[in-house]
């Protein structure tokens, strides 16, 4: 799915073209509930693993503390990597705007990998290692939260082992982990990676009635994506497009439950639910273990 520009507004909310959705609406209200109440001083880290964040162009505040990037290209016989804070096409930005309008005091972490013409992971990348890599790199500053919001189907039994791999050891660290959908319906029924992985939460898009999306196939929870609409207000430059608006899908619904998620371990940190269980460190490993996704 290619993005063409950034959303306009602050940078915890979303101009959305079409009809409402009652469940963003909602989501919303009790968002600015939240902000009311004084902050706690742990953070909740989410690795957004994408195509990079334009932090020059957007206002994340000091949401982002931590960036990596993958990306690396040859010019002559110079190789280079492409920086973390900026991006592809906009993509990454988006998703992760999406995921800070659900959790406003999220700490981002994000990693850019290789990308293809529509923006999102090739094959190739993966064979590369980027985005095995970028998985490592957010386990190893202990994320509690991994989003990605892409796919890609085909990759040969030893390279989807190395994923499998990887991923696994961010689950053993009770990091979870949220996967799109390959938005392809029937035509692609096969599950696409690393949503293949057992363990990864697969994100369907749902429609604002509620009911999934026809093209969200073997999803494990739905959420808002499916007749989600996002204004691409023209004039910004390299992201013009004659159509400004465009049908997120399952990303931007992977986007909406990784920052539902963090909001989630917000709410319990901010009611202090480790002092409750006898262990006043919400934040370590020990508790987590026992107490997380549990």
């Amino acid at each position: 799915m290619t993005i063409y520009t950034h959303v306009e507004g602050e940078a915890v909310s979303l101009s959305l073209a079409a009809d409402r959705n009652p469940w963003l609406d909602n989501m919303d209200r009790f968002v600015s509930f939240v902000q009311k109440i004084p902050r706690a001083g742990r953070e909740v880290k989410v690795a957004v693993i994408d195509d990079g964040v334009d932090k020059v162009l957007e206002d994340f505040g000091n949401s982002i503390i931590a960036g990596v990037s993958f990306y690396s290209h040859q010019i002559g016989d110079f190789t280079g990597v492409k920086p973390w804070y900026f991006s592809s096409n906009g993509h990454s930005t988006l998703m992760a705007k999406t995921i800070r309008r659900l959790c406003p005091n999220v700490k981002l972490c994000i990693a850019r990998l290789e990308q293809g013409i529509n923006g999102e992971p090739t094959v190739e990348s993966a064979i590369k290692a980027s985005i095995r890599e970028a998985i490592s790199w957010a386990t190893t500053i202990e994320v509690y939260i991994i989003s990605m919001s892409w796919t890609f189907s085909e990759l040969h039994n030893s390279e989807a082992r190395k994923l499998s791999e990887v991923i696994d050891e961010a689950h053993r660290s009770r990091v979870i982990t949220l996967s799109a959908l390959s938005d392809q319906g029937l035509n692609r029924p096969e599950i696409a990676f690393p949503g293949k992985v057992p363990g990864v939460f697969r994100i369907g898009a749902a429609r604002s009635n509620g009911k999934a999306d026809e093209f969200s196939v073997g999803y494990d929870f739905i959420f808002p994506g499916g007749s989600s609409k996002v204004e691409a207000p023209k004039g910004t430059g390299r992201y013009d497009d004659p159509n400004p608006e465009m049908v997120m899908g399952s990303s931007f619904a992977t986007a909406v439950a990784s920052g539902l998620a963090a909001l989630i371990l917000h709410c319990v940190e901010l009611c202090d639910l480790g002092d409750e269980y006898g262990n006043g460190d919400w934040e370590s490993s020990e508790h987590r273990q026992r107490h997380n996704c549990s």
